[in-house]
């Protein structure tokens, strides 16, 4: 077992500490399971071996740019692939904005791993109040709502090679909770 130092607090002790463990355990494969994770690695890139394969790319803008749920919808048009409408809350969203996208709905970060923030609301009335208690805490623009959609809950990835995509792959979750929405 490994214990890595807080990439936040000791970033050259967090690189160390992968470096032993790439190293010792002999790694060919990194697959980050959180969010925080894809960033910590990349700003410890030059520690991974050139045969250590790695799920993302090493560079920052495209994590953040495919980490923005906000960007989903059109990053799936772009490779064919539908998407359900996607609605930023932000200064400017009215209910009347959603009145076509029939209950339940989605409520849920834009940014972030799945399921933080996630809310399911089944009625028009619920969805008001949630938008409220949003509102008061100042987070609206960081909050997209989307329809429910219930079923088998599927997640993609790939493994790169510096910034080139060599494998892709998806897979089914098994256990998923809170169910987040928005998955074809």
């Amino acid at each position: 077992k490994y214990i890595f130092r807080d990439p936040g607090e000791d970033e050259r002790g967090f690189a160390s500490d992968l470096d032993e463990c790439i190293r010792k355990e002999d790694i060919q494969l990194i697959l980050p399971t959180y969010d925080d994770a894809l960033f910590h690695l990349i700003g410890a890139k030059e520690i991974i071996p050139e045969h250590v394969k790695v799920t993302f790319p090493m560079d920052h803008e495209k994590i953040r740019y495919v980490m923005d749920k906000k960007n989903i919808p059109s990053i799936c048009f772009r490779a064919g692939i539908d998407a359900i409408p996607t609605y930023p809350i932000s200064g400017n969203f009215k209910i009347s904005d959603i009145e076509r996208v029939i209950s339940p709905y989605a409520l849920k970060l834009g940014y972030g791993v799945s399921g933080k923030g996630f809310r399911k609301v089944d009625t028009l009335q619920e969805l008001k109040e949630e938008l409220s208690k949003i509102r008061k805490i100042g987070m609206e623009d960081k909050y997209l709502l989307q329809k429910y959609i219930s079923g088998t809950v599927y997640g993609a990835a790939g493994v790169f090679e510096g910034n080139v995509l060599k494998h892709f792959f998806s897979y089914m979750y098994v256990r998923r909770y809170p169910q987040p929405a928005g998955n074809p």
